[in-house]
């Protein structure tokens, strides 16, 4: 608001005042107690420079609220304005980020998903762009979601933002991913009972092992002698004699 308007405005609020105040003067006194609510009800609603003075039963023009709307705009005025040069000069250093009211972006991004968020894939995308949000502010919007279903934070730990959007944010697939996770440590667990640092094993049969552990668990997967290495051991590629040959194997070494 610039200085002329603002004058239009306290000019508009101190006509309607004294206005009010002229006709309280001259109501019927009958009708005074009426009128007298009435302006009050204006007065506490809408700010108009108007006392009630109940020693006299009387209104009259408040100047010290005219004042205060005075040096309210002074004040704003002269912060806008000094704003405005320290601004500049904090944009010359290239050190900070102003190009935005990070705040209010944030309380408009926390409205907008309250209204348009209406499934877990919806709150699952937006946990995710939350928590990659270069606005702190935006980034606190991932801690309320969380509140709000624990799952996002817990699919968010233990998958991370890449494997959810690879999966679509779709909970049935997150659901299924995590219970293969929960399967491949059990796989680890019996692996570990029967393996150890510096055994040699026979790829074929490191295979047949892994594949047995996938079957009795219920994963729908083809073992090889590699996915060794998904479940606490590295390996290096060794000849160990069979019979008569020197077949594939490999060495452990638990991690």
């Amino acid at each position: 608001m610039n200085e002329a308007e603002f004058e239009r405005v306290i000019s508009e609020k101190s006509s309607f005042s004294r206005l009010q105040i002229d006709n309280y003067k001259a109501v019927p006194a009958d009708m005074k107690p009426q009128q007298k609510n009435m302006i009050l009800n204006i007065c506490r609603t809408v700010g108009y420079y108007i006392a009630y003075n109940e020693a006299e039963d009387s209104f009259e023009y408040n100047i010290l609220a005219e004042l205060s709307d005075r040096l309210a705009y002074e004040v704003q005025n002269h912060t806008y304005k000094n704003g405005l040069m320290v601004r500049k000069e904090l944009e010359a250093t290239n050190k900070f980020n102003l190009g935005e009211n990070q705040a209010y972006v944030a309380f408009s991004e926390g409205l907008r998903g309250d209204i348009q968020r209406n499934s877990f894939r919806d709150k699952m995308k937006d946990y995710i762009s939350y928590k990659e949000s270069d606005n702190k502010w935006v980034r606190l919007l991932s801690l309320r979601l969380s509140e709000e279903d624990s799952r996002l934070r817990s699919y968010y730990d233990l998958l991370g933002a890449d494997r959810i959007r690879a999966l679509s944010c779709d909970e049935a697939n997150l659901k299924r991913e995590v219970e293969a996770i929960s399967k491949e440590g059990a796989v680890e667990f019996a692996l570990k009972k029967v393996l150890h640092t510096g055994q040699r094993i026979t790829k074929a049969e490191l295979k047949a092992l892994i594949q047995q552990h996938y079957n009795r668990l219920g994963l729908k997967k083809t073992a090889k002698a590699t996915d060794i290495t998904k479940f606490g051991f590295d390996s290096k590629e060794v000849k160990i004699k069979e019979g008569g040959r020197y077949v594939n194997g490999v060495e452990l070494f638990e991690r």
